[in-house]
């Protein structure tokens, strides 16, 4: 009988301390499914203006990046002209 209101008394006890941490950390295990997606370039160039952050939703079409064209202009520019004096 000792035992058994030892037991009855010590039970509650130990739930109401072990919930009351003050921890507010969620916890827990699980997983998370993520979507990765590589993007390319038809052209290399610098990045001039990047419109959209991580983790942003984009549709078909829309524009994420422009690339700097100016060093593919000038190179074009430089290979028209060694054509022409050939």
């Amino acid at each position: 009988m000792n035992r058994f209101l030892m037991i009855f008394f010590m039970l509650p006890m130990l739930a109401v301390l072990s919930c009351s941490g003050g921890d507010t950390t969620p916890g827990g295990s699980g997983l998370i499914e993520a979507t990765e997606v590589t993007v390319s370039s038809a052209a290399a160039g610098r990045i001039a203006q990047l419109d959209f952050d991580e983790g942003d939703r984009i549709k078909p079409g829309d524009t994420i990046v422009l690339i700097d064209t100016v060093t593919l202009t000038l190179r074009l520019s430089q290979t028209e002209a060694l054509k022409q004096s050939a």
